[in-house]
């Protein structure tokens, strides 16, 4: 039997920095996405003492934190917490004659509520946690008879590297001649697979090249998909059908202002052709008279109704 992984706990308030990595999937890198890679952005305003104003705001930092501290103290994940993994929480709505007949500045707010969808050692648990004060009743809630909870975060990150640990994976690499420091595989496909997977959390996942482009999706590897455990991170079966179908090649294929350039027999082409090189579109009006410049050399709606 599989070993379950070691898997930090979830991070309830603070998303997980980039990791800064030249090949990290998700447009996950240094100085792109994360605003505390750039000194300069302005500190965000702290949200830590809002509290509700409505009956169907959503929870506060505090509500969550509170839910926290409920399901880690809680008799069913005491024993493990870091083995617990929130995949949803959210605010128990109350009934909608509750919220039609709350009244502002007047009446209190309705009693809150929140809904978790948990895993803990492979078992799914649908809880509704008390947030009034007192001791913050934990309440089990029924669980579906089929499916499972959604892939969070954390599983999604980790499940991207899953692929490398396995053997015939990176043997169909080296057949293809791709380094494995220039793949990203994307845990996308969620699903049931067939009767013979019964009872596990599987997922499938396409890897791309990430060579010489940024737009790795436009370099998929055919032929190539991992079937993975998600709860196991255990790599089940290598799908490689399409060795003899080449990478689409990197050239144009970055979607960035200025990174992507003709080749010499495309530029000529350009020039005979009468191609123009367009450039972003603006509202502003061109140097030389009114209207709006949408490419170089272009005008629309200038004086006297033509267009040049």
């Amino acid at each position: 039997k599989a070993q379950r992984p070691e898997r930090r706990p979830l991070q309830w308030i603070t998303p997980p920095p980039c990791s800064g990595s030249s090949s990290s999937p998700w447009a996950c890198r240094q100085g792109r996405g994360d605003p505390r890679s750039n000194p300069s952005n302005p500190r965000r305003p702290s949200h830590e003492s809002d509290v509700p104003r409505h009956p169907l705001d959503p929870l506060t930092v505090r509500e969550v934190n509170r839910v926290r501290e409920l399901l880690r103290a809680h008799p069913l994940f005491a024993s493990a917490p870091s083995s617990l993994f929130v995949h949803s929480l959210e605010l128990d709505e109350p009934e909608k004659s509750v919220v039609k007949s709350w009244r502002k500045g007047a009446d209190p707010l309705p009693p809150r509520r929140a809904v978790a969808v948990v895993r803990f050692r492979g078992e799914s648990h649908v809880l509704g946690v008390d947030l009034s004060e007192g001791d913050g009743a934990v309440t089990p809630l029924p669980v579906p008879a089929s499916g499972y909870p959604m892939m969070n975060m954390d599983e999604q990150t980790s499940l991207c590297f899953a692929p490398f640990k396995d053997e015939a994976f990176n043997a169909s690499l080296l057949r293809r001649g791709v380094r494995a420091s220039d793949v990203a595989c994307l845990p996308i496909s969620l699903g049931w697979y067939g009767p013979a997977e019964e009872n596990r959390r599987l997922i499938k996942s396409q890897c791309f090249s990430t060579e010489g482009t940024a737009n790795f999706y436009m370099r998929p590897i055919e032929g190539l998909t991992v079937l993975v455990d998600m709860d196991t991170a255990e790599v089940l079966h290598v799908s490689d059908r399409g060795a003899g179908i080449p990478i689409p090649a990197a050239a144009n294929t970055d979607y960035r202002h200025g990174h992507s350039a003709p080749t010499p027999a495309e530029a000529q082409a350009q020039g005979r052709h009468g191609y123009q090189t367009v450039r972003v579109p603006s509202m502003e009006p061109p140097a030389g008279g009114p209207g709006s410049s949408w490419s170089t050399g272009t005008r629309c709606g200038g004086a006297g109704g033509s267009s040049t």
